[in-house]
């Protein structure tokens, strides 16, 4: 008893010693397994080419691993093992701002960490991602701890690939460039909840979302105790209320996507008291279809340029903009068009070191999308015009919607048939606003006619 005493006063005058005792505490009751990580062959140059992590933070987690490349090795190239540097704790439920250095290119991360310590980083352990960071810049993100994570210690995977998406990184897939870094953080417990808890109020990635877009629900403000279920409510109006989605131990939900403008809150409920509390609600507004559309990706139009336009109306000549990308639906005026009819496109080019493929879309159904039934190509084309025919299928709807020139220039033609990606260094997009007109529906019996034959007799 004596021994114990002097302990406790012992740890109460140092909280720094009290942490680490924690620390090994959590290594007895929920010791980190011996799991075998993907660690070889993730990527073929991996950092060599300054392609890496110069700074990583999370909370008091602080690596200052400088601009030399040290993982060269194979075929461990662009992984480094950062496991056995002092860790961090954190507390499920909350948010923290991580900072990563990135030396050299536009790249993207991706950042797991190992909650049931199966030697996997799995889509649910994902804390956050990032994409287009610049070079020479430590960047700032925000990551998050779900409340439902297991205490204890784990392994914390971040991961950098030069000119990719962050939420596109795959955690063992090989890569060029690149570099991954492992370390360990420690998750704290939560109190058990006492009562009735404070529900908090209920935020959204977004509140004006495309309707092919998704986004997540969760709580800010609320009480982060264990023990809480949450039950997330939807409504049309903000005054009738519907249940939706799991009774979850976490307040984040992800929406996959939304067909009108819809109101969230949650339900929290301390399941040992049953006690509950209502958020307060947000409302996730349906963005219109017109504003939905993917902006292509860069391209240099510098050697690919489109010189004029000629549909009906419309009449450009396009200037080759820094992108390569112009969006003329707010400069240009509207073109109508007709469902059930066939119009004529004129597209002049001039392309000195290939033939340009034009490549023309229209978003009939007015869904924000180009699809491959909206999809027209033209004749190839190297300095001159091409001229081809656009379609406009009978149940077109009604009303204005959006046209995309897209022209890569390759050896080919190469005809891509994406919207938005590129396959080719040289080309150019231009968008415009179009006006379809209705066919008009029937009403009444409808003339028949008279029967014909290809024979008469």
């Amino acid at each position: 008893m004596t021994i114990i005493l002097q302990l406790k006063t012992f740890l109460e005058k140092s909280k720094t010693l009290a942490l680490v005792l924690a620390f090994a505490l959590s290594l007895v009751i929920n010791p980190l397994k011996a799991q075998s990580y993907c660690e070889a062959n993730l990527y073929t140059t991996g950092c060599t080419a300054s392609d890496m992590i110069s700074y990583f933070e999370l909370n008091t987690l602080i690596n200052n691993s400088g601009s030399s490349c040290t993982a060269t090795v194979t075929p461990n190239i662009g992984f480094s093992d950062f496991t056995s540097i002092p860790t961090t704790t954190l507390t499920p439920g909350q948010f923290y701002q991580t900072i990563i250095g990135n030396v050299y290119g536009s790249a993207g991360v991706n950042i797991w960490i190992d909650y049931d310590d199966d030697g996997n980083f799995v889509l649910s352990e994902q804390i956050g991602d990032a994409s287009n960071l610049p070079s020479s810049t430590n960047y700032t993100m925000s990551v998050s701890v779900p409340l439902n994570a297991v205490p204890g210690i784990h392994r914390l995977r971040a991961r950098l690939v030069y000119n990719m998406s962050g939420n596109a990184i795959d955690p063992c897939t090989q890569y060029t460039y690149g570099e991954c870094e492992d370390y360990q953080v420690y998750i704290q417990a939560l109190p058990p909840c006492t009562g009735t808890p404070f529900a908090g109020n209920a935020t959204s990635t977004t509140t004006l979302v495309c309707g092919n877009t998704s986004f997540n629900l969760n709580l800010s403000g609320n009480t982060i105790e264990s023990g809480i279920e949450y039950q997330w409510q939807s409504s049309p109006n903000g005054s009738t209320w519907t249940n939706f989605g799991p009774i979850q131990n976490t307040g984040l939900l992800s929406i996959p996507s939304i067909t009108a403008t819809t109101y969230y809150q949650c339900v929290a409920t301390c399941t040992t008291f049953a006690q509950s509390a209502t958020s307060t609600p947000i409302v996730v507004n349906l963005n219109s279809f017109i504003n939905c559309y993917c902006v292509p990706q860069s391209i240099d139009c510098s050697n690919a340029t489109i010189t004029n336009v000629t549909f009906e109306t419309i009449n450009d000549n396009p200037v080759c903009a820094a992108s390569g990308y112009t969006d003329n639906t707010g400069t240009i005026p509207s073109v109508s068009i007709g469902a059930n009819q066939t119009y004529t496109l004129a597209i002049s080019a001039n392309c000195p070191f290939g033939t340009g493929a034009p490549e023309v879309w229209i978003d009939y159904n007015q869904n924000g999308i180009f699809e491959p039934s909206e999809y027209s190509a033209l004749g190839g084309i190297s300095n001159g015009t091409v001229i081809g025919n656009i379609s406009v299928p009978f149940t077109a709807l009604g009303g204005n919607t959006r046209m995309r020139l897209k022209m890569q220039s390759s050896s080919g033609p190469t005809y891509s048939q994406d919207p938005c990606t590129v396959t080719e260094f040289y080309g150019q997009f231009l968008d415009y606003l179009i006006t379809i007109i209705p066919t008009t529906p029937c009403s009444g019996a409808p003339g028949i006619g008279n029967s014909i034959s290809t024979e008469s007799t």
